[in-house]
């Protein structure tokens, strides 16, 4: 498993509720896309990482709601929670935001981002 620093795992829906479900997106050693593909377990730094095969917004500046689902042991389809993802711009195909859609804390999971050029 990957974790962070000082060895805890990430809680992403518990710290984005406390901070009012904001908008985020990916960047850095996290990509810039939302993971499309089944991440294994233990991954992006916590239990639970949250991964989409969900079609994402083409027009620019209108947020979507997509089915996001955590991989787990016991499969790739589990914990299945809705996101906000919105368009930035055109004609990148991976400039999006993001937003946690729900108000029930998933502890303990992370988003799990790709790098897409």
């Amino acid at each position: 498993m990957i974790l962070r620093p000082n060895n805890t795992v990430i809680c992403d829906t518990r710290q984005m509720i406390a901070n009012g479900g904001p908008w985020f997106r990916f960047a850095g050693k996290a990509g810039n896309k939302l993971l499309d593909t089944c991440p294994p377990p233990h991954s992006c730094g916590s239990h639970i990482g949250f991964w989409s095969n969900a079609t994402m917004p083409s027009e620019v500046g209108v947020a979507t709601q997509v089915r996001a689902y955590g991989s787990w042991t016991s499969g790739c389809y589990q914990f299945p929670i809705y996101i906000k993802v919105m368009r930035c711009s055109t004609p990148s195909q991976h400039d999006f935001i993001y937003q946690y859609a729900e108000t029930r804390e998933l502890c303990n999971n992370s988003f799990c981002g790709m790098k897409v050029e």
